[in-house]
């Protein structure tokens, strides 16, 4: 979840202050990215809720009725379980997310998948990619941007995913690894 408000870490986001939601339609190797969002002080409230319908033309047309919603992004069979953080010092939203290469395995690897847009609607323009994120072994999923490891001025931080569920011991070791950003 995301809130555009007045809070540090949302200074200079676009859209007043609510708290955004994406989720994928699968845990792994969806395809479908949706998006919804609600006042921030509404969370709890269902009746507050609006999802996204994006439109052809650009921009995005709000509903209250999940099912009449559409996807913000969808690319078949790689998108799972997502992250999408707001980065006020380029004013883009940058969303992770990832998928196996043999659906419900992690040991014969995943990919990782790093795209941005200007909001979280929109056309999404890729920024990275890694077909075998890693190394085969490491089966690695869930990878997220926690804002607090991440500095807005200089664009590095880590990021933080989960490990192999198949052939590490303890399983779900959480690992980071630090990365930049470079604006073109």
């Amino acid at each position: 979840m995301y809130c555009t408000g007045n809070a540090e870490n949302w200074k200079g986001a676009s859209e007043g202050c609510y708290v955004y939601a994406v989720s994928g339609d699968q845990w792994d190797n969806g395809s479908d990215l949706r998006l919804g969002r609600v006042p921030k002080d509404a969370i709890m409230d269902r009746t507050r809720w609006e999802f996204a319908i994006p439109q052809a033309g650009g921009g995005v047309e709000w509903t209250g009725d999940l099912y009449r919603s559409l996807p913000v992004l969808a690319i078949d069979r790689h998108v799972s379980l997502p992250e999408m953080v707001y980065l006020s010092g380029i004013k883009k939203y940058l969303l992770l997310t990832w998928g196996l290469h043999v659906d419900f395995r992690s040991s014969p690897g995943a990919e990782l998948t790093v795209l941005e847009a200007d909001h979280p609607w929109d056309p999404f323009s890729l920024v990275y990619y890694e077909w075998m994120w890693y190394k085969r072994e490491g089966g690695h999923y869930c990878p997220r941007v926690p804002l607090k490891w991440f500095d807005q001025a200089a664009l590095s931080g880590y990021m933080l995913y989960s490990g192999c569920f198949e052939t590490q011991i303890p399983y779900y070791v959480p690992q980071f690894r630090p990365f930049r950003l470079i604006t073109a």
